[in-house]
């Protein structure tokens, strides 16, 4: 049985999970993770580029490390370096692969709206 602090966990698992594929360059690392080895570092900012890819990368740059990167750190989804800047999966990396995955699954059941111009849905 479970109670209402599994809930609670499971409910901030949820929102955490969301908030990583909230914001395009987030997703962008997920997908280039999940198509990595599982022990593969990859380039930044390179693996993070959006399509076509964003012209101002010192700005792109900027929000990785200032931004992006510290929240996928946090939920445990990512570990980087910042000298090279480089990511690779972490520990719950899993989670968010998860959903990645649903999300590709199931994508032709979801309105075009969303599906239209979303790499999270349109890449393999």
């Amino acid at each position: 049985m479970t109670g209402p602090v599994d809930g609670r966990r499971s409910i901030e698992r949820w929102d955490t999970m969301l908030r990583a594929l909230a914001a395009e360059p987030r997703r962008r690392l997920v997908i280039a993770l999940a198509d990595a080895r599982a022990d593969e570092t990859l380039a930044l900012p390179e693996a993070a580029h959006s399509s076509p890819p964003q012209r101002d990368q010192d700005l792109l740059h900027r929000q990785l490390v200032h931004l992006h990167l510290p929240t996928l750190a946090e939920a445990g989804l990512i570990e980087w370096d910042r000298e090279p800047l480089r990511a690779r999966r972490g520990p719950r990396f899993a989670e968010v692969a998860a959903l990645v995955d649903l999300l590709h699954e199931h994508a032709e059941e979801l309105p075009s709206s969303l599906r239209r111009h979303c790499d999270l849905l349109t890449e393999p």
